[in-house]
């Protein structure tokens, strides 16, 4: 692979889809959720959507239920976000941090316009 292939983000460079669609394929969670954060950093809300879904079918966690509120905030939908981080809260071994996270968030959430997922959430 020589410099101009290799992808520029991690993330978000729609260079990387092919490998974590591969990924995800095998039923991995963690390649769902960042294929998911690529295609709604690249305005492909539905498709990231459907890999988050798919991912918290296999397992629940705190990364895929505030994957899935950014999905919301997205759509317009406070009370399904705030429904989301609510549950990412409940299950962040970090709960402390999480449930104050939340409460700014939600503080921020009707007046913030969709921005990047990892300024908009930090981790629970």
């Amino acid at each position: 692979m020589n410099d101009a292939e290799i992808p520029l983000s991690c993330m978000v460079d729609e260079r990387w889809q092919p490998l974590l669609e591969a990924a995800a394929a095998k039923k991995s969670s963690n390649a769902l959720n960042l294929l998911g954060i690529l295609l709604l950093e690249n305005e492909e809300t539905g498709k990231a959507e459907g890999a988050f879904r798919k991912a918290l079918d296999i397992k629940e966690s705190a990364f895929t239920l505030r994957n899935l509120a950014q999905v919301c905030i997205r759509k317009d939908d406070i009370p399904a976000a705030i429904a989301y981080m609510s549950r990412c809260c409940a299950i962040s071994v970090m709960r402390e941090y999480a449930e104050e996270t939340s409460r700014c968030w939600y503080l921020r959430a009707c007046t913030m316009r969709p921005g990047p997922i990892m300024i908009r959430f930090p981790m629970c």
